[in-house]
């Protein structure tokens, strides 16, 4: 029997390496861990180019700190590191991050809005309750600290298409690039540009 292909459009999804995270304590992260538990986790962001338009979701680790060789120490216990930054990695696969029409943000933790900046035409996505904790009546208010933003659980969600908004007027992307970054709390906020 023959089989047939389908004829569709050239949608590529490419997954980006945009930092490490070493962790010195681990039990941060994971109470099962005992204390003083070496774990190093990877931070990913993904490229979708879809003939409709070419989605970031996430932005890494800053990119400047690709330039600090021991990588930039946001706690006691945790360093974060890039390796390759998401420019290059762009560049790489021929994007040019002014071309990107969506970005997709997860949270607004550090490790996942470091290159905001890269992207200033794109429409960003970002969920109710996420955009509330960073622009509601207190900022930040529902991540005080790094180890309690690991220890949250995520809260049922019976229905994820009314928890999400689209911000599409430019003035509400650019406060979205510059209050991401400075509403991290404590030593975090240091460098989180």
């Amino acid at each position: 029997m023959r089989q047939r292909q389908a004829a569709g459009p050239d949608v590529r999804l490419y997954v980006l390496d945009t930092g490490l995270i070493e962790c010195s304590d681990y039990a941060i992260f994971s109470p099962n861990a005992g204390p003083g538990v070496r774990q190093d986790m990877s931070v990913r962001s993904y490229l979708i180019v879809h003939p409709q338009g070419t989605l970031l979701w996430d932005t890494g680790i800053a990119d400047a700190i690709a330039e600090l060789p021991d990588g930039q120490r946001i706690i006691d216990s945790i360093v974060f590191k890039v390796p390759k930054t998401l420019r290059s990695q762009l560049s790489e696969i021929g994007v040019d991050p002014r071309n990107v029409d969506y970005l997709g943000l997860s949270h607004l933790h550090i490790d996942h809005v470091g290159n905001v900046d890269l992207l200033p035409d794109a429409t960003v996505l970002l969920q109710k309750d996420e955009y509330a904790a960073g622009y509601g009546p207190q900022p930040g208010g529902a991540h005080p600290d790094p180890r309690d933003i690991c220890r949250a659980r995520p809260r049922p969600n019976p229905d994820r298409r009314r928890r999400s908004r689209r911000l599409r007027r430019r003035d509400r992307r650019a406060e979205i690039t510059a209050r991401a970054h400075a509403w991290a709390s404590g030593p975090a906020r240091q460098y989180a540009r």
